[in-house]
């Protein structure tokens, strides 16, 4: 199924053109502050996509981890795993622990996440890819477009 993946889109929905797609893919920072009007606003927007599935996610709690499926096909998260595509414009890693042990121990086929505005990425790790989908820089400016992935499901489709 062909997936479009995109996070840190803050206030930005408007500028964004959005291939289509099976499935919708968010990682995250759909919105500033996070004001009523805001949240209505990308709602709308989301839901006048084509796209038959949208999955928009946002931070977990550490003790929500252990609830990530092993054999999952698509792990979306907030923030990166420590060690990939983690880099800030500053050179410094700024991942976490948690997603890099759930795809330890899930092994899923597709890790999307974003958090760290300024950049984005699709790098090979062992059995996984990581897409790093953000579509801000450090300035909240639309500097990268939506990365389209097709996914061969074939391990019961699930998605965490």
């Amino acid at each position: 199924m062909r997936s479009v993946l995109i996070s840190a889109t803050p206030r930005m929905h408007k500028h964004l053109v959005i291939p289509g797609g099976g499935r919708l893919l968010h990682a995250g920072d759909l919105t500033g502050p996070g004001a009523l009007a805001e949240v209505v606003a990308c709602n709308a927007f989301v839901g006048s996509l084509p796209h038959r599935h949208k999955l928009p996610r946002g931070k977990a709690l550490r003790e929500k981890w252990a609830f990530v499926p092993s054999g999952c096909d698509v792990l979306i998260t907030h923030r990166p795993p420590a060690g990939g595509l983690d880099f800030t414009q500053a050179g410094e890693h700024a991942g976490c622990g948690e997603p890099a042990r759930a795809v330890r121990r899930g092994q899923p086929q597709l890790h999307v996440f974003g958090h760290i505005h300024g950049g984005d990425g699709v790098y090979p790790y062992s059995s996984t890819t990581f897409v790093k989908a953000s579509k801000v820089n450090a300035a909240y400016q639309v500097v990268n477009g939506p990365v389209v992935f097709d996914l061969a499901v074939e391990r019961g489709g699930r998605v965490a």
